[in-house]
């Protein structure tokens, strides 16, 4: 399973790094594959390991999963306050933490990627909203514009689905932009997407061609920077 997979991709990186398994022998035998999965959740693991040798590289992957689970519910909490008061964000933070996938993702042993992408999904969650306040003003909407970039790159480089995510909340985005006549919100999404490109760029020019080709729609690829500067371009087009 995917679990197991990353452990053998983190043990590599924390043998080799900085470099990291992107084309394994092992898989599709005899000929190889390129790795579906994106580079920087097994390469900050592995960087994590190799910075805490005292800790070692089995207890690093057996509780990242657990501390990845718990740090969701901050951003969780805050979309509910945001949006409701403390209760609600207290009550939705509860309702994550007892939900039995959230449980079993998030548990002592199982370093799959899916605890990373409900915490920088529910990141994603939060910034979105946060851009559709119409108090958010000034160094306020380019504070968002700059966490979702960093919130963005986390996900892009984490889960190779990141698309399913970013599609409907750079719509919303927009759309709001469009509507409320918001110029700022236009350029400071325009910025935020054109600087995520940016940082993903180098991921998609080193890495091997995706088993779907250079524009994949299911492995981090020239699509999905296309993508980014297409949002871009739109939110110009828009002012």
């Amino acid at each position: 399973g995917d679990a197991y997979y990353h452990a053998r991709r983190i043990l590599f990186g924390i043998v080799h790094f900085p470099s990291i398994l992107q084309f394994d022998p092992c898989i599709n035998w005899p000929d190889g594959a390129p790795v579906p999965h994106p580079p920087l959740y097994d390469t900050a693991a592995a960087l994590l390991a190799r910075e805490l040798p005292g800790v070692g590289a089995r207890t690093v992957l057996a509780w990242l999963p657990v501390g990845l689970g718990s740090l969701a519910v901050f951003p969780i909490y805050a979309l509910g306050r945001n949006l409701s008061g403390p209760g609600v964000g207290l009550t939705a933070a509860l309702l994550y933490a007892g939900l039995p996938i959230v449980i079993n993702y998030a548990s002592v042993g199982n370093p799959d990627h899916h605890a990373a992408v409900a915490l920088f999904g529910a990141l994603l969650l939060w910034l979105y909203i946060a851009f559709l306040d119409p108090g958010s003003r000034g160094r306020r909407v380019w504070g968002v514009a700059l966490g979702l970039a960093a919130a963005r790159l986390a996900l892009m480089g984490t889960w190779h689905g990141s698309a399913l995510y970013l599609v409907p909340g750079e719509a919303a985005v927009i759309l709001y932009g469009i509507a409320a006549d918001r110029r700022d919100v236009l350029k400071a999404e325009a910025a935020s997407v054109l600087l995520t490109a940016v940082l993903v760029a180098p991921w998609v020019a080193f890495s091997p061609t995706p088993v779907g080709g250079p524009f994949s729609a299911t492995e981090l690829s020239a699509l999905h920077l296309l993508g980014l500067v297409g949002v871009a371009v739109l939110c110009l087009s828009s002012l």
